[in-house]
């Protein structure tokens, strides 16, 4: 798993296919819903298209504002205005025995322009004793009058009307003047231009409706009578709700008005079916998935097509349902008990005559009343993609949002910052660091694995707590702190949950239990012994935050005496604290920023405990200044600007940071990261190379995360590419193969710089979860906040001092790194799966 978060949240499907055929990707090979031995089942496999337009264009189609922005100036040859409701009773992944139903509403209007075409079109038909020699239209009686000519004997012509006309049942009929009956065949002819006429210019050329005429002889009568086969509905961007083989209990009605058009309308026409028709019968399952939608579509003579959908459409999980639902992997039964998937559907799509689609989707959903981990959330999104299909069941694809970033000020102040490089020289520091402190220790990770360098930790902290340390393998006096000092830590864990922590929480206690038995063991008066006990008892206070998949603490941070800070993207653990360690970075800081950085801590404190406290060892600006400059003098260090950048609930500090610093770029852009999928920032990647910024990109060779081997390499092509069009700015890159070793060939950085004079070095991956989640939950009082997010803490840096860091980190890296052109990044993509495997990872990496 990322070490931020890099889960895939889809819903499989169960052994039977899904019963609400809903959100497909138009491509007719696609099979919409099972098929099911039934006259009439409600899904099937559709039937390859006839003489229609490239819908799985709508796949590709690439939104272009409305999609009736351009103006048809083309006849309407057919339109269609429909109301429709529908209802899955027992949930759309069961399947069952009557367990769909819907009402329909509505018109469809045939132009009188396609009826005269159609009926024209059999004048001068002759079959055996009938020819068709004329056709017009009578306003008086709104029929259409095709003129007969009969041989009634060998030698004796008559001629003859054919009526084609409604009656106030709503029935098409033809009729013969004179009581006259002709020739079977020619009633068949008409009939079959008739029915043509639907096929071509309403099923064939529009994609809301199909037809289908039921046909009932009556002496010199023939009753047609319209009936419905299907309705598709277009959702948006290559997505569709689709309902076949419908068994209607009633049928539509035709009108024939005084302008000779023709009108098939629909007055609350109920349908009905089954899912499985063998099956049994379905039974109620909670809350029924529904959708009320409102649909218009309009074809025209140039064979071009408009179609419209606004509504609401209603998808209610239950535990039985969320059983199903898998996040990176991991089944989420266990968090998510019930969810309600609630959408408002705003759709155009325009396909034109040659088959070229565009659409436009405005189609809104909420994730309403879902149960996290025992917690309520009403989640908003400017875009999550739903799709279904029988072979993955539900899908939910979350884009990153669009939402604009606010201008950014860096709120700098001048601090004293040092780079230490990968894990060795970091745990060195930290517990340098840790065996100084004279006042206050608090720590935060999110990942701090049981093993042999956190237990040399643990033991370094529970000695400054009792007031202790080890000197020649014996506890002795702590001299700088013989009372011992508040140690307080904070860690999360990769399944984010308490199952996770167990590991650390026990060694934690089995540290501490050692210790009392060392202690114990003393050859120290009983009262001393007593003392440190209660000591270790009283300051040493340690747990972990867990929020769940709603919130994950991912910061990374150290703070000594609320004088010294350090934070970066170094965890916990064996694997990143030894020898052998993921290639990463942690900033040391002394200055005012110290004071914002504890700050953070403070914070997630108070939400662990639930306690407000006021005894934090919080030094005043002024006196985080005095500290600033004598470390400064004794080391002989300059300062830099410095910005603490958060990402929680209301902020989203570090992505502006990015985007800051790399839209005031005007040289260059340096960039190392572990994990890389955010458009945004591609985005503004872009339009630095439009002003001939060079990039340098360094990325892993082989990730710890299998996914974004192929995403980081696609990232990086994308911007050869655009470079490569735009013939300006230059992008380099390079593919991180580091030293020998089992984990030191991981790049785990999330460092960027610009110029040599910007930086933003930290936690926060350049992913949507670590920056800015898709997701916001509504608040009461009418206020978004973030949800299923990662807390982060990353600084922006700004002055000469940057430039030691490019030297220090991204010069040095690409010494331990294989230059790749974009052939060999091409190749690369190829070797890993190519295109199938990239769309694959990325649909993983929306929640990342």
């Amino acid at each position: 798993m990322v070490d931020g978060f890099s889960p895939e949240l889809s819903r499989s499907s169960s052994s039977s296919a899904p019963a609400f055929p809903f959100a497909l990707p138009l491509k007719p090979e696609a099979q919409v819903c099972k098929p099911v031995e039934v006259e009439a089942p409600v899904c099937k496999a559709p039937q390859p298209p006839q003489a229609s337009p490239d819908h799985s264009a709508l796949t590709n189609a690439s939104p272009s504002g409305r999609a009736q922005a351009k103006l048809n100036l083309s006849p309407v040859q057919a339109s269609t205005e429909l109301s429709l409701s529908v209802s899955d009773r027992n949930g759309l992944n069961r399947t069952g025995r009557e367990d769909i139903t819907g009402t329909l509403d509505g018109q469809v209007k045939i132009e009188k322009e396609v009826l005269n075409s159609a009926l024209q079109g059999l004048v001068g038909l002759k079959k055996g004793d009938a020819s068709i020699t004329g056709m017009r239209f009578d306003a008086k009686s709104s029929s259409y009058i095709l003129s007969l000519k009969a041989d009634v004997f060998w030698f004796i012509e008559d001629d003859l009307e054919l009526q084609i006309r409604t009656n106030p049942q709503g029935q098409l009929y033809l009729q013969v003047n004179e009581n006259w009956t002709p020739n079977s065949s020619v009633l068949s002819r008409v009939r079959n231009a008739l029915q043509s006429m639907l096929k071509d210019k309403i099923n064939g050329q529009q994609d809301i409706v199909s037809l289908k005429l039921n046909t009932r002889r009556d002496g010199d009568k023939l009753f047609l009578t319209p009936e419905l086969e299907s309705i598709k509905v277009p959702l948006g961007k290559g997505q569709q709700l689709r309902i076949d083989g419908l068994n209607t209990a009633q049928a539509g009605k035709f009108n024939i008005d005084s302008s000779g058009n023709l009108q098939v309308t629909f007055d609350s026409l109920h349908f009905s079916g089954s899912s499985d028709a063998n099956g049994p019968k379905a039974a109620n399952q909670g809350k029924a998935d529904t959708a009320q939608l409102e649909i218009a579509g309009k074809v025209f003579k140039d064979k071009s097509s408009e179609i419209s959908a606004q509504g609401r459409i209603s998808l209610d999980l239950d535990s039985q349902d969320t059983q199903q639902i898998s996040f990176g992997g991991e089944n989420l039964g266990k968090r998510v008990t019930s969810a309600r998937l609630e959408a408002q559907i705003d759709s155009d799509v325009a396909i034109d005559a040659k088959g070229k689609v565009q659409a436009q989707s405005r189609n809104h959903w909420r994730i309403e009343d879902a149960q996290i981990q025992g917690r309520r959330y009403d989640i908003v999104s400017d875009q999550i993609d739903v799709a279904l299909d029988t072979q993955s069941g539900l899908k939910l694809e979350v884009r990153t949002a669009s939402r604009p970033v606010p201008p950014y000020t860096p709120p700098l102040s001048q601090n004293v910052v040092e780079s230490l490089i990968d894990g060795p020289n970091y745990n060195a520091e930290m517990l340098k660091a840790i065996a100084g402190a004279r006042e206050s220790i608090e720590q935060e990770t999110f990942l701090m694995y049981a093993g042999d360098k956190t237990q040399v930790l643990m033991r370094a902290l529970a000695l400054k707590a009792a007031g202790l340390k080890e000197e020649k393998g014996q506890l002795v006096r702590d001299a700088i702190a013989p009372k011992g000092i508040p140690v307080r830590v904070l860690f999360n864990n990769n399944k984010l949950n308490h199952e996770g922590a167990l590991p650390t929480i026990r060694q934690f206690e089995a540290t501490v239990k050692a210790l009392e038995a060392e202690i114990a063991a003393l050859k120290l008066p009983d009262k001393a012994k007593a003392a440190y006990t209660q000591q270790l008892k009283t300051h040493l206070e340690w747990g972990s935050l867990e929020r769940g998949v709603a919130k994950a603490d991912h910061r990374k941070l150290l703070v000594i005496d609320g004088k010294t800070a350090y934070t970066g993207g170094i965890n916990m653990g064996n694997h990143f604290l030894q020898q052998d360690s993921y290639h990463d970075i942690m900033l040391k800081v002394n200055g005012p920023a110290v004071r914002e950085m504890q700050g953070a801590f403070v914070e997630n404190w108070k939400d662990f405990t639930g306690q407000d406290r006021s005894d934090w060892n919080t030094k005043s600006v002024q006196e985080l200044g005095k500290h600033r400059d004598h470390y400064a003098r004794q080391h002989k260090l300059q300062p830099t600007g410095v910005a603490v950048a958060t990402t929680d609930e209301t902020k989203t500090e570090i992505e502006a940071a990015y985007l800051h610093a790399i839209e005031n770029a005007t040289g260059s852009i340096s960039i190392e990261q572990a994990y890389y999928f955010y458009p945004p920032v591609q985005a503004a990647l872009k339009r630095a190379l439009a002003r001939g910024v060079t990039i340098d990109m360094i990325v892993p060779k082989r990730s710890d995360e299998e996914l974004f081997d192929i995403i980081n390499l696609a990232q990086i092509r994308d911007l050869m590419e655009t470079q490569q069009k735009l013939g300006k700015g230059q992008v380099n890159a390079w593919l991180y193969t580091g030293d020998p070793g089992k984990y030191a060939h991981t790049v785990h950085t999330k460092a960027l710089s610009s110029d040599g004079m910007r930086a933003v070095v930290g936690s926060a991956n350049l992913l949507p979860r670590s920056l800015r989640s898709p997701f916001q939950e509504d608040m009461p009082d009418g206020s978004k906040r973030q949800v299923l997010f990662n807390e982060e803490m990353s600084l922006y840096l700004e002055g000469e001092q940057v430039q030691q860091l490019q030297m220090q980190l991204f010069e040095k890296d690409k010494i331990k790194a294989q230059a790749v052109d974009l052939k060999a990044v091409q190749e690369q993509i190829r070797l890993l799966g190519g295109e199938s495997a990239l769309q694959t990872a990325l649909i993983k990496a929306q929640l990342a």
